[in-house]
């Protein structure tokens, strides 16, 4: 996996005038919501509670692009874009959940690494 379609350390550091110290507190702080958001998402796709996966994958998205991390925010937008075109198909949704979880421990890794 590309590494910068993960996380692009050097796009994000150009965001805040090379505070590497405000990088590592916004990588820190987006890792620990992420955290959250996605057991949020895995809670309200047991309810089946469309409204609130649909809101909750669009925060994801947004959380993303804003750290850099094209490759969740990519697919944080397919479950977004399923459910905006009617759809609710749980297989489908919880596939892509399990992506945006294996990509959250990469990105955590990388935090780590620094």
């Amino acid at each position: 996996m590309d590494n910068k379609m993960l996380f692009d350390k050097a796009q994000l550091l150009g965001r805040v005038d090379n505070d590497t110290v405000l990088v590592e507190q916004l990588m820190s702080l987006y890792i620990k919501q992420l955290s959250q958001m996605i057991e949020s998402l895995k809670e309200a796709l047991v309810l089946e509670d469309k409204r609130q996966v649909l809101s909750l994958a669009h925060k994801i998205k947004g959380s993303s692009v804003t750290i850099c991390c094209q490759l969740i925010s990519q697919k944080a937008a397919e479950i977004e874009n399923h459910l905006i075109n009617d759809n609710f198909n749980v297989a489908f949704i919880k596939d892509f959940i399990s992506q945006i979880e294996h990509d959250a421990r990469q990105f955590s890794s990388l935090l780590k690494d620094n």
